[in-house]
């Protein structure tokens, strides 16, 4: 799974990833089958990259807001 997701030359940073993603909802290694179910893990990131939302895209900051100019051009004349 770890080479998966961050290519072979991290795998073991896989081992220290893993349990801090598994307290936030990755599935855990199932003990009779001895890996994780595929499936799970990835709708887990599916919907931690909120892909997961029926076809929307998901929503990125753009820049900084400027809301003071925002409000001059949002002025009109008396």
């Amino acid at each position: 799974m770890g080479a998966a997701l961050l290519g072979a030359e991290r795998v073991q940073e896989w081992r220290q990833i893993a349990p801090m993603l598994e307290a936030r909802g990755l599935p855990k290694v199932d003990t009779l089958m001895g890996g994780r179910y595929v499936p799970a893990v990835k709708a887990f990131f599916d919907h931690l990259y909120g892909l997961d939302r029926g076809g929307d895209v998901p929503l990125a900051p753009d820049g900084v807001e400027d809301f003071v100019g925002w409000r001059r051009k949002q002025k009109r004349p008396a």
